[in-house]
């Protein structure tokens, strides 16, 4: 897994999320500070990979800066 970047509003320190729900899971990347998330669900019967590719897909977002050239 990717190392989390500081927020980039408040450089306070980032955290991943995992919870589940009855039929979903949710997985959120976020400012432990000033509360700003991204999150994104996987559905009930998701494989383990898919839910990793989710978490990884958000921790690139996470991690994009202005002028990063990859556009993951």
């Amino acid at each position: 897994m990717e190392q989390l970047k500081p927020c980039p509003f408040c450089n306070g320190e980032a955290n991943t999320y995992v919870q589940g729900y009855a039929n979903r899971v949710k997985i959120e990347v976020g400012c432990k500070v000033c509360g700003f998330w991204f999150t994104d669900f996987a559905i009930e019967g998701s494989s383990f990979n898919m839910l990793k590719e989710s978490e990884d897909k958000l921790i690139a977002r996470w991690n994009r800066r202005a002028g990063n050239t990859d556009k993951s």
